[in-house]
């Protein structure tokens, strides 16, 4: 039984490799998890639990059940982790029809991506627009993008390539950000610690990311702290470094959409605009263009809501824990777990809920000045 486990607070945090599962216990349920740990049966574990914690034998007996059952669906589960590797031989041959073919270049390095439909097309070039180049040449690395049997396909390199199959579009974007990435920084996937759905930004050394689901304000609130002098390094995709823990700049465009463009080009801000204006994209600064821009201190939890003109509080590690993994990535092995909880640990978190938008600003900037 391959895991981990630390200590916080009064909880304990335990992750479970055979389902890549993260769980909470208290005292009483790390107790029947050394039971379970050492192959105590449930009879003798009941027991031991109705007399250490004075409780009812009958209550003892559907708590241990119940615990017994959920560590045996963890540690032996009834389904797969994700592969998105697996059945992906007939994608990798597939001839391409109809595809486009577009050309950018970052941090030196040249890169081509082809569309095969314009849905894709539109979904993964209008944040990276700004890095199309009308130069081919020495281009050597090529990914594509395409449906292929009702799924999404990503190949890398041409037919006969490394082949990803997804479900979702959201999917294979993550898929193709998490390859540019490696290309990038000449890294491969064991070297990430986590990607995580958010907006990071900087000032000297001190990282600040907002996190929340789809559509609650981050990267309004994002493009607003760079007009207040932070350093905009990711939107939607923000990639951290498993050895140093480090945010590495992303180049995707920062994402904008309906009332928050025009608030944003009234103050001063370039965008450029897709969709009949409905959807935009604030590029990197060149001055932002550096590999790594310092280690996370702050994690805030973030929602735009109209009616309340702001609530900033701090948020529990453990509360925040849940937060988090409902909207990243983590490695998926020993190691990394390892390295994750451990960071994460020495993390401050916060939620801000506001519709005051210059006392959200005040909140946050106040997390790294």
């Amino acid at each position: 039984m391959a895991y981990i486990v630390k200590r916080i607070g009064q909880a304990y945090i335990l992750w479970i490799e055979a389902s890549n599962q993260w769980v909470q216990f208290d005292e009483l349920q790390w107790l029947i998890f050394c039971f379970y740990e050492q192959g105590i049966a449930q009879v003798t574990a009941t027991v031991q639990v109705a007399s250490r914690f004075s409780m009812a034998e009958e209550k003892a007996k559907s708590m241990v059940e119940s615990i017994y059952q959920s560590l045996d669906a963890l540690f032996n589960p009834p389904f797969d982790l994700p592969n998105f590797s697996l059945n992906a031989e007939k994608a990798s041959g597939y001839v391409l029809q109809g595809k486009k073919t577009r050309f950018y270049s970052h941090l030196g390095k040249s890169f081509s991506i082809t569309y095969g439909s314009p849905q894709l097309q539109r979904y993964i070039h209008w944040p990276l627009a700004h890095l199309e180049t009308d130069t081919h040449d020495r281009c050597n690395f090529n990914l594509e993008v395409f449906p292929f049997e009702k799924r999404y396909a990503l190949r890398i390199n041409g037919p006969g390539g490394e082949c990803r199959l997804a479900d979702e579009s959201g999917q294979i974007k993550r898929l193709l950000y998490l390859e540019l990435t490696n290309y990038l920084y000449d890294k491969n996937e064991d070297g990430w610690l986590s990607f995580v759905h958010g907006s990071a930004l900087a000032k000297n050394d001190n990282v600040l990311i907002l996190t929340s689901s789809e559509g609650s304000g981050k990267s309004t609130m994002a493009a607003l702290l760079m007009l207040r002098g932070l350093t905009f390094l990711s939107d939607d995709y923000v990639p951290i470094e498993s050895d140093s823990q480090r945010v590495y700049a992303f180049p995707a465009a920062l994402s904008l959409k309906n009332d928050a463009i025009e608030l944003m080009k009234g103050k001063g801000m370039v965008i450029q605009t897709f969709s009949q204006g409905k959807i935009g994209f604030a590029k990197h600064n060149p001055e932002n263009q550096k590999v790594t821009h310092g280690k996370v201190k702050n994690i805030v939890f973030i929602k735009y809501c109209k009616e309340k003109e702001l609530l900033f509080e701090k948020v529990s590690t453990l509360d925040a824990l849940a937060l988090f993994l409902n909207e990243s990535w983590v490695g998926n092995d020993i190691k990394r777990a390892q390295q994750f909880i451990d960071w994460f640990s020495t993390l401050n978190f916060h939620r801000l809920e506001y519709g005051n938008n210059d006392k959200a600003i005040e909140a946050l900037c106040s997390l790294v000045e």
